[in-house]
């Protein structure tokens, strides 16, 4: 199936119900259709053709789904990116990506953005800003008053719908190539395994960034899918909650963090409509999930885990049938818990940690990697068939698996393994900590020593309350953290997960000069 038909079969089914809600535009499924007909239409006549590349700088809004839809339309490539890079990383993935054509609204700084472009031939600039174009770019909104796109070009489900760029955690991101057959399949997979149903009165909150796999297909996709309303989020506030409770919100994915600033921001005010969450990026500890269930008491909550190449393996239906962090397999995945490093008949024992690896007989995962090398590195990633995830798992003889961090955030303290998560779901369960982040800093003597990063929401969470939760765990006392820094913010990517190497690079270092300049 191509993706533009899930938003034909929505409009010949439900023309009139609202497709998308940003703010004091409300736009019906005819309308919204309409929209990306224009746009269609427009970008045709600017000379962007199928297989084209559309680079996207967009926060969330009724703009930039338009601007994803009217490139599936065209059998152009959406390529989304992090509105947060810095220009020079936007420019490599404009040339790595050879895109024709770039959108950026007013988040993005154009004239920085395209520096040292002038030599990419053909390269057209919209400004999808609020106000008069900058620079020499293309008005965006001239769109509007386009004539809709008459004749769809012929596709196949097998050519690209978007390239979605890794958030690059080391080195340089990679173009993850994802077809609308993959796409459609996605959707399938969470759909089967969790809902929201088909022409249920689904009405999603869009917090999740248009930039990333989530924000895209389980949520935006999905909702469109199941002819829902979508409402995209730019920022979290109290005024979100306001939003949710006036039109009745339904449905949301987001990682703990996000849920546990809307439960502060809900302040003890239950939001009853809501009836679908899931979380992934790191588990919900038993006081989170209860928090969760008080804040919303009519949802079925749901964890998940996925990857922008996979798709989602796993996707729990219900945690209150499990225990916090348990993760059970979606219904068309074949996957196996190996010895890091081995083969797929190297199975480890229950219980043992090792290495997620998944089939790629699914059909939700991506279909290479882009440029010139990329059927070279997705091979460099597989065992055969199977497609190594670097992910640290164990599991039971129950079907249940537990995640335990990446396999390459695991340091070694006084001559034992630690791995971060363990540590970090202690430091969760209390309701003062907003976030955290646990790292083995250098030591002299243990090799490394465990160090927290935590943002709190109250100053009387200090060292020794964190410690008290260690105390009072079940956790070795070896993985006890032993340096402890309370900072403003923990870095982690679009998808929630966090960046380690910035939490080295940035966080560790500035707490060391901090602490030697009061030595001085």
């Amino acid at each position: 199936m191509l993706i533009r038909d899930i938003l034909r079969d929505a409009v010949e089914r439900f023309p009139s119900r609202e497709a998308v809600v940003d703010g004091d535009v409300r736009l019906s499924y005819a309308a919204f259709y309409e929209r990306v007909l224009r746009l269609a239409g427009w970008l045709t006549e600017q000379g962007v053709r199928s297989g084209d590349r559309i680079c996207i700088g967009m926060e969330n809004s009724a703009e930039h789904v338009t601007v994803l839809m009217a490139s599936q339309v065209l059998g152009a490539v959406a390529v989304p990116f992090n509105i947060r890079m810095k220009p020079a990383a936007i420019r490599y993935i404009i040339r790595d990506s050879g895109a024709r054509a770039v959108i950026l609204d007013d988040r993005v700084d154009l004239a920085e953005t395209r520096q040292d472009t002038a030599d990419i031939e053909g390269l057209l600039w919209a400004d999808a800003g609020e106000g008069a174009p900058r620079g020499n770019a293309l008005a965006y909104h001239d769109y509007l008053s386009h004539d809709p796109l008459e004749t769809l070009p012929d596709l196949e489900e097998t050519q690209f719908s978007q390239i979605i760029y890794t958030s690059g955690t080391t080195g340089r991101p990679k173009g993850v190539a994802i077809s609308h057959k993959a796409t459609y399949h996605r959707l399938v997979t969470y759909i089967m395994s969790v809902g929201p149903a088909f022409d249920s009165g689904t009405k999603t909150l869009g917090a999740a960034p248009l930039y990333h796999t989530v924000g895209i297909h389980w949520v935006y996709l999905q909702t469109l899918f199941v002819n829902g309303t979508y409402y995209p989020v730019r920022k979290v506030t109290k005024e979100t909650l306001a939003l949710m409770r006036r039109e009745g919100l339904t449905f949301m994915i987001g990682s703990p963090t996000l849920l546990k600033m809307m439960i502060n921001l809900a302040d003890g005010e239950a939001i009853p409509s809501m009836r679908y969450i899931t979380y992934g990026s790191a588990a919900a500890g038993p006081e989170l999930l209860e928090a969760m269930y008080a804040t919303f008491p009519n949802a079925s909550i749901s964890e998940f885990y996925g990857t922008t190449e996979l798709s989602i393996p796993f996707v729990t239906p219900s945690m209150r049938a499990v225990a916090p962090g348990t993760l059970r397999m979606a219904g068309d995945f074949r996957v196996r818990i190996v010895r890091p490093g081995g083969d797929s008949e190297d199975v480890v024992q229950p219980g043992e940690l090792g290495e997620l690896i998944v089939h790629l007989g699914n059909a939700g995962v991506f279909e290479t990697y882009w440029g010139p090398n990329g059927e070279t590195m997705k091979r460099d990633k597989c065992a055969g068939e199977w497609f190594r995830t670097g992910d640290g798992l164990r599991y039971d003889t129950d079907g249940n698996y537990y995640y335990s961090g990446r396999l390459d955030d695991m340091f070694i303290s006084g001559g034992e393994n630690i791995q971060p998560v363990e540590v970090e779901n202690v430091i969760n369960q209390c309701d003062d900590v907003v976030d955290c982040a646990v790292i083995g800093a250098p030591d002299a003597v243990w090799g490394s020593i465990v160090t927290a990063f935590v943002v709190r929401s109250h100053p009387r969470l200090d060292e020794a309350a964190v410690d008290r939760l260690f105390m009072e765990s079940d956790l070795e006392n070896y993985k006890r953290p032993r340096r402890i820094h309370f900072v403003d913010e923990i870095p982690r990517n679009p998808s929630g997960k966090i960046l380690r190497a910035q939490v080295r690079d940035e966080l560790l270092s500035r707490v060391q000069h901090e602490a030697a300049s009061m030595a001085g």
